[in-house]
């Protein structure tokens, strides 16, 4: 399914998924910093991740590109999410992975 809502009605679709895994998927805003990204996904047992929602077509903008490389380099996860499909795909990989840290 790919998203035919735009960035809201995917961001909505994601929050509404978020909220039946028990988790938040928190708006990002702080005064006088441009190109943030647009929430926090919080899930029980898992890292936090910086998500930016995109229209299939909506590239990121230069400021974006340095935000997310800034927070990467700080070691923070930060995903680019163009369809509710790949938000549940990458949150079912991240728990894979935590889950097979954990049985390390």
């Amino acid at each position: 399914m790919t998203n035919t809502k735009g960035e809201i009605g995917l961001e909505k679709q994601c929050l509404e998924y978020t909220q039946q895994l028990g988790g938040e998927l928190w708006k990002v805003r702080q005064v006088g910093q441009r190109s943030l990204n647009d929430r926090l996904l919080l899930l029980p047992g898992l890292p936090v991740v910086f998500v930016e929602f995109k229209d299939d077509d909506t590239p990121l903008t230069a400021g974006q590109l340095r935000k997310h490389t800034r927070l990467r380099s700080l070691g923070k996860v930060v995903w680019v999410v163009r369809s509710y499909e790949a938000f549940r795909a990458r949150i079912a990989v991240i728990k894979q992975e935590m889950e097979h840290a954990r049985l390390r």
